[in-house]
């Protein structure tokens, strides 16, 4: 009985373990789209249209942008015609983005990036008083996110190999407290098979009186049968 809780236990807090991980790395991710919308929106405020040419005005401040091939990118794309500004750290690579959604949101979504790695980007069209648009994007390395929940879940299983410890042992005590009317109920049982006692009822535990009872009830009737 004991060890088909054992194992019940196991399996409940290993489906718990994924569910923990999952939420871990969604929030995670919301936390990477909230800073990515910072960078976005310093972004966007430096970029303008000069006699109609696309400029960024100011460099995003992360020192990470300047690193080639740091895992985080940003580029802004004119259109039409195409005209494409991109931080030091995409080098001669580029962001390919799906079709632009035209209703002007921010939108979170992932990518291949230029090195085949998978990344978060967060991107939003702009369309300036003149009638220029153009696409701002920002990304990061998903292997942030991965590390990150690699680190959390090496952190979290010593946590729940001793919760399924203390759980097995609780359910181990409780059984076998549990259990131990019955014990003696089998030695009363015993008792009265080698004739030492006539009856349960005395010799019962309180626990199991009511099934001592009916016992005793079926051995009168067998006696005046």
């Amino acid at each position: 009985m004991w060890s088909a809780a054992a194992i019940s236990i196991v399996i409940a807090l290993a489906l718990a373990g994924v569910g923990l991980r999952y939420l871990f790395e969604r929030h995670f991710e919301r936390s990477i789209e909230a800073d990515l919308g910072v960078d976005l929106n310093q972004l966007i405020g430096a970029t303008t249209f000069t006699d109609g040419t696309l400029q960024v005005t100011g460099p995003v401040t992360d020192p990470r942008f300047q690193t080639p091939v740091s895992g985080y990118y940003w580029q802004v794309e004119g259109a039409p015609p195409g005209s494409l500004i991109r931080s030091r750290s995409l080098w001669d690579g580029k962001l390919t983005l799906p079709a632009a959604p035209s209703d002007g949101a921010r939108h979170f979504r992932e990518i291949i990036g230029p090195d085949g790695r998978l990344l978060l980007v967060v991107d939003r069209t702009i369309i300036d008083p003149s009638g220029q648009s153009f696409r701002a994007s920002v990304a990061e390395d998903h292997a942030t996110v991965e590390q990150s929940v690699s680190d959390y879940v090496r952190e979290l299983t010593p946590a729940l190999l001793l919760l399924a410890a203390v759980l097995i042992s609780a359910i181990f005590v409780q059984i076998t407290i549990g259990l131990a009317p019955l014990e003696k109920l089998r030695i009363a049982v015993r008792d009265v098979v080698a004739r030492r006692t006539r009856r349960l009822g005395a010799a019962s535990p309180h626990e199991v009186q009511p099934l001592a009872e009916e016992i005793d009830r079926l051995l009168e009737a067998q006696e005046k049968a």
